[in-house]
């Protein structure tokens, strides 16, 4: 079999779920499939199903998302997907990977080709799928779909209600971003830059002359006890960060708020860690500060934090 893992990443509106549709649209011939795996919208799915009090066992849900997915290829739009909440955020990157594997296996005597639909604004965030077609022996692409700001606001104001980013995130993700770097990052060799309205053939030719390189098999065996070495540091640095944040940010409240929003602070703190501790993801030091960030910022707008990388 011959699986093409390829991440089309960007900032937010930079259209890359257009550029999406446009591959999936384009002819291929019958022994070649290929699949739109949109993060935003396995994530949207989980909180539909929150919201609507269902509680369907992981396996069930990826089976969902196949079926949809088999049946066009994308994930639909949902209608009302509920609230935000970094817990469902966590758990919809676990699905998206298992759903990856899922579609990898599908068509053992056919062409497979995934477009991994989102931000990816860290090197973290693609250093994981990356890993992800390792394991499958998949050949591993990134398509950086890049875009104007001022037209990427326009787009992003003019999205359905529940798919808008709030222009804190939305203006915090521009500040800090870190877009692929081949000549610093070897994993990100096969990186192709373009726009949403780059020609759509050019571009899968290239992704398909790319693709056709399958990411080395790592060696499992090493790389679980180097992980299992270092999570346990990352975490506690990550710690030792938030800490500093939290102080900061409430030195800077009236004396009358200070105990209650340091409270309120340390309670999202052990939250997010207690969620990085039980994962079985990769952990970055970025990872854990930006989703705290983002989970305050979410909670809490009026305190605005902000993500200063290291990177």
């Amino acid at each position: 079999a011959t699986v093409r893992l390829v991440v089309v990443g960007g900032l937010p509106a930079a259209g890359k779920s257009e550029l999406c549709r446009k591959f999936i649209s384009q002819p291929h011939d019958e022994n070649h499939v290929m699949f739109h795996v949109e993060f935003d919208r396995v994530e949207f799915e989980l909180r539909r199903q929150k919201r609507t009090g269902q509680s369907l066992e992981m396996s069930l849900v990826v089976e969902q998302l196949t079926q949809n997915l088999l049946a066009h290829h994308t994930l639909p739009e949902p209608d009302d997907c509920g609230e935000f909440s970094v817990e469902t955020w966590h758990q919809s990157r676990v699905l998206a990977e298992h759903l990856i594997l899922q579609l990898a296996s599908l068509h053992p005597n056919h062409i497979t080709t995934i477009f991994c639909d989102d931000n990816m604004t860290y090197p973290s965030m693609r250093i994981k799928l990356f890993h992800l077609a390792q394991q499958i022996a998949a050949g591993f692409v990134i398509v950086w779909v890049n875009c104007d700001e001022n037209e990427r606001i326009s787009r992003n104001l003019s999205r359905l209600a529940h798919a808008v980013v709030p222009q804190q995130s939305f203006d915090r993700m521009t500040a800090h971003c870190i877009p692929p770097n081949p000549n610093a990052r070897p994993f990100e060799t096969n990186t192709i830059f373009c726009s949403f309205d780059s020609d759509i053939s050019q571009l899968m030719a290239r992704v398909a002359e790319l693709g056709a390189v399958k990411a080395a098999k790592p060696d499992f065996s090493q790389q679980e006890r180097d992980r299992e070495l270092t999570k346990a540091n990352v975490i506690h640095q990550a710690d030792i960060a938030l800490r500093a944040l939290i102080h900061s940010t409430v030195s800077l409240q009236p004396q009358s708020r200070k105990s209650e929003i340091a409270k309120l602070l340390n309670e999202i703190r052990k939250d997010v860690l207690d969620q990085f501790k039980q994962s079985s993801i990769k952990v970055s030091h970025e990872d854990v500060i930006s989703t705290f960030v983002l989970s305050v910022n979410r909670q809490h707008p009026l305190l605005r934090l902000k993500f200063e990388s290291e990177s």
